[in-house]
């Protein structure tokens, strides 16, 4: 059976979503024991030995930014960063509402409500909440897509927009580490950085076969910025910036 298709029909079900969402739960606080890792293909251990190896820094060290965090500890990437990270605040970027809630019990970082958006506008730009929160999206086009897969739009919210830009203003931090995932996005919101200025260490971004309208892909785009592909898992890539970059 479509592994979609089981998880929508546990969200429809209240009592057997929360015993759901407690097992799983219990599930990955005993992976991360054995496996050190909350996410599925170990990107959080991953970038930790980046920073370590690349950049002698620990993760106490570490400033990060996760866009489009949805869950609070369950396949983060940053969620392994916040509980060694001492007093290095993060931040957390998520447009659903009610998910912003839950992310509220990681108390030292910083929560903000919003769409994170390759273009500054004072427009409210609608957010399409999909049944598996994994996939809501700012894509029309891309909830339709969902819709089609058997998935159901829950909800339809007007959320404010920002920049990753605006976000380093507004918190004034400038992240080491970037995780992004906002369906089919990402691209666009990394070609919207300059990284000059906001000179990432570290990116974790959700691999996209898409290419711009130039034809350029997302790979030749970061390389072209000063970084290289660390390596490929089967959801995302991870980038790291050239040293000579830095």
């Amino acid at each position: 059976m479509n592994i979609f298709i089981i998880k929508k029909w546990i969200s429809c079900h209240r009592k057997i979503y929360l015993l759901f969402d407690i097992l799983l739960n219990i599930y990955y606080k005993m992976r991360c024991f054995f496996m050190r890792s909350y996410t599925s293909n170990k990107e959080d251990k991953i970038c930790k030995k980046i920073f370590k190896q690349n950049f002698g820094m620990e993760p106490e060290e570490i400033k990060y930014f996760d866009i489009g965090a949805n869950n609070y500890m369950r396949g983060n990437n940053t969620y392994l960063f916040y509980r060694e990270k001492g007093n290095v605040k993060g931040v957390l970027i998520e447009a659903d509402t009610f998910l912003c809630e839950k992310l509220k019990k990681r108390k030292n970082d910083i929560i903000i409500n919003a769409a994170i958006t390759d273009i500054e506008t004072d427009e409210k730009l609608k957010f399409y909440v999909c049944s598996l929160s994994t996939r809501s999206t700012l894509d029309e086009c891309r909830a339709e897509e969902l819709k089609a897969e058997g998935l159901l739009i829950t909800k339809t919210l007007e959320i404010p927009c920002k920049t990753v830009s605006d976000i380093c203003k507004e918190t004034g931090i400038i992240p080491d580490f970037l995780s992004i995932d906002i369906e089919g996005m990402d691209f666009a919101v990394l070609q919207s950085i300059d990284f000059n200025s906001i000179p990432i260490k570290v990116i974790v971004a959700e691999s996209d076969d898409v290419s711009d309208k130039n034809g350029q892909t997302m790979d030749e785009f970061m390389i072209k910025h000063g970084y290289s592909i660390y390596c490929k898992t089967r959801a995302n890539t991870i980038y790291t910036r050239v040293r000579n970059e830095i």
